[in-house]
């Protein structure tokens, strides 16, 4: 059986990939640099890899290509939304942890009470 080298890759990256940021969210490889570019100049990134509205910028990196471009669909407002929310949901979490250790001081200290 034959392997097929795939030496083209679309990745979605939360920041410019240029950045020296180490957000690249996930990415595929492929084949050939039409099938690569295919998908690079999609208007949406795959959704089963991760949400349009995280993605800032495409990439499409391989053998004498090197290309990117910002994602139209990316929400910047949203996405801090959702990490406040999620940084509140943790912060209860880890409180009540605390709290199950360490009782009421314990809670109250990491919410800040």
């Amino acid at each position: 059986m034959t392997e097929t080298t795939k030496n083209f890759s679309v990745n979605y990256w939360g920041s410019d990939p240029d950045a020296d940021n180490d957000d690249c969210w996930t990415g595929d490889d492929y084949a050939t640099l039409e099938e690569a570019r295919r998908v690079f100049e999609a208007k949406v990134p795959d959704p089963t890899h991760t949400p349009s509205h995280t993605v800032a910028f495409v990439e499409l990196d391989g053998p004498g290509v090197y290309e990117k471009r910002p994602n139209p669909d990316y929400d910047a407002e949203r996405n801090a939304r959702e990490d406040a929310a999620f940084d509140r949901e943790w912060r209860a979490e880890i409180a009540n942890e605390a709290g199950m250790l360490g009782g009421c001081d314990a809670y109250n200290e990491v919410m800040g009470y």
